[in-house]
């Protein structure tokens, strides 16, 4: 996660269920004194990932990993050369193959239509947690003294 604790920006995307996960991770890397930016609407989205650069870092969270509109905004982030940290269900998904990191944690079901129906969010959201603390331990004092 170096590459996030070292990014110029930090933008967090997700759509759907997945959006409050975003917002979350946003909220939590602020706080530890990783400014992160949080974009709801999706052409925002587009347009926010567009504007990173090389030196830059977004995060796109998408249980199914085929969201299209946080396709759209990975593929955005991707003709910016920012660095693109996908979070998701599954490894063969359209959003794994645009990463340059990405973090999987298998779904109890391993079809779509579980992901949609009964899966829980909460196993990407310890995966964002221990995300958040390993930034911190990262940052060290500064994080501590934000």
């Amino acid at each position: 996660m170096q590459r996030i604790t070292s990014a110029n920006r930090v933008l967090a995307l997700a759509n759907g269920l997945s959006a409050p996960l975003a917002s979350d991770l946003a909220m939590r890397l602020t706080a530890i004194g990783r400014p992160t930016e949080f974009v709801s609407d999706p052409i925002g989205q587009q347009i926010s990932a567009r504007q990173l650069r090389s030196a830059d870092a977004c995060v796109v969270i998408s249980g199914s990993g085929a969201n299209e509109s946080s396709i759209k905004a990975a593929r955005s982030a991707r003709a910016a050369n920012a660095v693109l940290v996908v979070v998701t269900s599954f490894a063969s998904s359209p959003l794994v193959s645009l990463a340059d990191i990405a973090l999987v944690v298998a779904p109890a079901h391993g079809y779509f239509r579980h992901e949609l129906e009964y899966t829980s969010r909460v196993p990407h959201a310890v995966l964002i947690e221990s995300l958040v603390e390993i930034v911190s331990g990262r940052l060290g004092e500064a994080s501590r003294s934000a």
